[in-house]
This record gives structure tokens, C-alpha cells and sequence, in this order.
């Protein structure tokens, strides 16, 4: 077997169009998930990028496997769902040679860290890839779940005594801080969001904030991020997102929903949810998408109960590279 640089876009297309075609969605259309033509159209997009590097296996006869690699300043990522590998070459080793030697080239070009992103459906057992990833020694930094909800006509239910606000009203200081009492301010909270910067961490907190509210990743209008007071005092927050892909309907993105402990188990979460898919219905949408730590069974709990239902497993694979 032998590894190497593809020679043109259209021999690399070919080659990658024939090593996923055992993927379960790259010849089904499946409603949110990933399809073909988003595939191919990011794969059009990063190749030819100076950050991006390509690789294909072959035995001599045909391609037995391809796989992508961005490399960003210190961080290198794996496209999604490869090492591209039919499945008459997986027990050939075929996986674990094209992902050391993307290990080398990244390191080669100063990455540190290298990461891949895996989902699938909700209903499916853990694909080759996730035993792929862990056998080579990476490290599923934050298994999640996602879950999606018809935005069909409801009433939510009385705000129990809660109040909400615009999070206009408060500084990013204040903001961050609410962050961390939602998040980080018991062991519990901990054990869920310990390792999740974004979450847990004041400097990544701020940008994640700065980064939702300007638009990084999607329409953010102020009408979607509120913040729930109770007695004159803030008990938790949610925020918004629109997104628009072109892939899939236009559909509102459940960025963050927090509630501080002593506010816990008396509907603010519930009613804050409710609220937002009120408020994305009346933007248009008739979807409303979230994710969840595996683990925030608090969270689910709440989701489901306002309409929504488990779509999808995911996994963020990570490993640094010595």
C-alpha cells in the first residue's frame, strides 16, 4: 500500500467520490445531516488552499482510501467522516496509515493538536471511525447530542414569575459572569462543562459571547438572547441563532440555554426555551436545532419536554501530537 499526493482536483474528486460511497449518507438524502453536495462543495473549497493537504492510498490497482487535513497555526483538522475507506480495504490497516501519516504532515506544519468531528444518527452504533480515531490514540473531548424540534404552533406556558430582558442590558462582564454561574459553580457543573473553554473559562467565555453576538455564526437579533429576572435579580439566560446554510430549511439555532443552581427545577429553562422557539416562529422558521453534553440530563430533560428529540450523536476527537 502506498500513500501519496493526488495529482489533480479531478483524479482527487474521483478518488473521494469512490472511497465514500459505503458512507451512509453520501448517496441518501437525509434531512439535517450531511449530504453529498455539502461535501463536495467544502472539499471544492479547501482544496488548492495552502492550509489544506490531501492524501490518497493505493495498492497498485485502485484508490483504497483519501483523507484531508486543514492545518491553522498550531491546530490541524480532519475533514469530516475520513480517512475516506471502503469498506473492502478497513481491515487492511488502510485508515491507520493515511491518519499517521496526516499526524506527520501536520506536525511537519507546526500543528500541535490534531481534531476531527464525528456525528451520526442518534439510532446508530459508533461507527468504524469513532474505533478508527480512539485506536490511534485520540480522545472524544466532548461527546454530545443533538435534537430537533418542529416549530408548529404552541402556547407557551406562564413565565412562572420570571421576567425577561434583553441581554442588551448587561455588560459582557456581567454576561460572563452569569456564564460561569450557569456553567461552572458546582461540582456537578463541573463534571458536564469542566473541560469546555467556551463554557468554563472567562477569556473564552468573553469571545464566545463576542463572537455569537456579532454574527460569527449566524443572525444573532437582539430579540433572541434574554435573560430571565426574578425579583429584580437575574435567574438564567438563552441565547439565539439563525441559521442559513443552503443545505437544509432556514432554522433556529439554540446557542446556549443557562440557569443559575438556586434557580434550578422551577420552570425558568423550560420557559426560557419555550420563549425562544416562540420568537424564532416568529422570525419565520420551522426548525429549531440544539446540542447537549451526553451527560446534561437536566438539559435533555428540559428540551424534550418543550418539543424537541434526539437527531444525532456527536463527538469531538482530539490528540495532541508529540
Amino acid at each position: 500500500m502506498k500513500i501519496g499526493s493526488p495529482g489533480s482536483w479531478d483524479k482527487y474528486l474521483e478518488a473521494w467520490s469512490s472511497c465514500m460511497r459505503d458512507t451512509y449518507w453520501f448517496t441518501e438524502t437525509r434531512f439535517f445531516d450531511y449530504g453529498r453536495e455539502e461535501a463536495t462543495d467544502e472539499l471544492r473549497g479547501d482544496w488548492g488552499a495552502g492550509d489544506s493537504v490531501f492524501l490518497m492510498a493505493h495498492d497498485g490497482e485502485s484508490v483504497a482510501g483519501c483523507l484531508g487535513v486543514k492545518v491553522r497555526g498550531r491546530s490541524g483538522a480532519v475533514r469530516r467522516w475520513e480517512p475516506a475507506v471502503p469498506d473492502r480495504f478497513k481491515a487492511a490497516g488502510v485508515g491507520e496509515m493515511l491518519l499517521g501519516e496526516a499526524e506527520r504532515r501536520a506536525r511537519d506544519a507546526g500543528a500541535d493538536t490534531l481534531s476531527t468531528t464525528l456525528r451520526y444518527p442518534f439510532s446508530m452504533d459508533k461507527p468504524w471511525l469513532g474505533g478508527l480515531y480512539e485506536s490511534m490514540g485520540f480522545k472524544d473531548v466532548h461527546p454530545g447530542i443533538q435534537l430537533l424540534a418542529g416549530l408548529e404552533a404552541r402556547s407557551p406556558e406562564p413565565s412562572k414569575g420570571y421576567d425577561v430582558v434583553p441581554c442588551g442590558s448587561f455588560s459582557l462582564g456581567q454576561l460572563t459572569e452569569f456564564t460561569l454561574r450557569a456553567f461552572a459553580s458546582t461540582p456537578e457543573d463541573q463534571v458536564i462543562h469542566g473541560d469546555n473553554a467556551p463554557v468554563s473559562q472567562p477569556g473564552a467565555i468573553r469571545r464566545a459571547i463576542e463572537h455569537q453576538m456579532s454574527g460569527g455564526m449566524g443572525a444573532s437579533p437582539p430579540e433572541l438572547n434574554m435573560v430571565a429576572v426574578a425579583g429584580g435579580e437575574p435567574a438564567g439566560f438563552i441565547r439565539g441563532i439563525v441559521v442559513e446554510d443552503g443545505y437544509r430549511p432556514r432554522y433556529g439555532l439554540l446557542a446556549i440555554l443557562g440557569v443559575f443552581p438556586e434557580h434550578r427545577r422551577r420552570g425558568v429553562g423550560y420557559s426560557l426555551t419555550l420563549e425562544l422557539m416562540r420568537r424564532f416562529r416568529g422570525l419565520g422558521l420551522e426548525y429549531a436545532f440544539v446540542g447537549t453534553p451526553w451527560n446534561d440530563y437536566e438539559a435533555q430533560r428540559i428540551y424534550m419536554r418543550a418539543g424537541f428529540r434526539p437527531v444525532h450523536r456527536i463527538s469531538f476527537y482530539r490528540k495532541r501530537l508529540a
